[in-house]
């Protein structure tokens, strides 16, 4: 706080979601809730890539935030009753990864396990005449239980592209199985030059 030099932060999270899932739980939940209740922190929240465990952690504790993979690619959290148990327990929403760490923006990867997929997109963007940005932002802001969205980016030229994006109605997105780009937990090995 004092390297920032803010009174205190919007929120925490837990990066981890089986913290609030071990022995341990309740014990990080209480030393938590005194850290926030010394107003070093508004709201108290966790990370999660599985919707079972949020669920489960939300009927043991009472958090403010959720951080959750979406993307139209990753649309595991898009689903209409969990959504709607989240907003009754005014629990905010915050999507990350809506990049999927870049590929969804990134034209011509050279890695072999994303070549069809990149190939796939270019196709697609071309057909529909959006940009892979345009594409990525709209359909973030095009889900309406989403309270906010985490960015990535590696200068003022970036953000200001993200920032200047414009609103276009897109219909359908690029739909694309495969269980190996939706989760980037299992692409530690591989190195995404940005």
């Amino acid at each position: 706080m004092k390297k920032l030099k803010v009174k205190n932060f919007y929120a925490i999270l837990l990066h981890d979601e089986n913290q609030l899932l071990s022995k341990n739980s309740k014990y990080i939940y209480k030393i938590l809730k005194k850290l926030q209740k010394k107003k070093l922190f508004n709201k108290l929240g966790v990370s999660f890539y599985c919707p079972k465990k949020l669920i489960k952690t939300i009927s043991l504790f009472n958090i403010d935030v959720v951080q959750l993979p979406i993307n139209y690619l990753n649309q595991t959290f898009l689903n209409e009753n969990l959504l709607s148990l989240l907003k009754k327990k005014n629990i905010e929403i915050h999507a990350r990864s809506i990049f999927q760490q870049g590929i969804l923006i990134k034209k011509n990867i050279k890695i072999k396990k994303f070549k069809n997929f990149s190939n796939y997109l270019d196709l697609w963007h071309k057909e529909s005449k959006f940009s892979r940005l345009e594409t990525a932002i709209n359909f973030i802001d095009s889900q309406r239980y989403i309270d906010k969205y985490i960015i990535g980016f590696q200068n003022s030229k970036q953000i200001l592209q993200i920032l200047n994006t414009k609103k276009v109605k897109i219909t359908s997105y690029p739909d694309y199985k495969d269980n190996y780009l939706k989760d980037p937990r299992r692409w530690k090995h591989l190195k995404i030059k940005k």
